[in-house]
């Protein structure tokens, strides 16, 4: 895991750990003031003032994921482009290096056959004499 996915990953937590917080004090206040002091209570039963809260925060969250998706995804694509271009490079690499191989192969047997041919001729003229 990386840092920057470690830092992500524990903002992620501590906002969970915040809004939980958050709405927990919220719902225990105003369920305790409409017991004990309806004057001070802020939000009605049913908690509209915080579903309206939560689900503004809901809507700003969602178009900050999209917008994180949409950046984690053109960076893997380019991730992914960066890695078929080295691949590219590596294959062409290793068809060069077997091209040559095969060329110091041909080389290698003309030489051979030569250096046959040439053991034959003398050892066909130290015999003949």
């Amino acid at each position: 895991m990386t840092k920057f996915s470690y830092i992500k990953l524990r903002t992620g937590r501590a906002f969970l750990y915040f809004i939980s917080v958050f709405c927990l004090i919220w719902m225990s206040w105003n369920w305790v003031m409409w017991h004990e002091a309806p004057q001070f209570a802020f939000d009605e039963r049913g908690y509209p003032l915080l579903t309206l809260i939560l689900s503004v925060e809901a809507s700003l969250a969602a178009s900050l994921i999209l917008a994180s998706q949409q950046e984690s995804d053109t960076r893997q694509k380019a991730w992914q482009e960066a890695n078929a271009a080295k691949i590219e490079e590596l294959l062409v690499s290793q068809r060069d290096q077997l091209g040559r191989m095969e060329r110091a192969d041909r080389h290698r047997a003309h030489m051979l056959e030569a250096l046959a041919t040439l053991v034959k001729e003398r050892l066909g003229d130290g015999h003949g004499q």
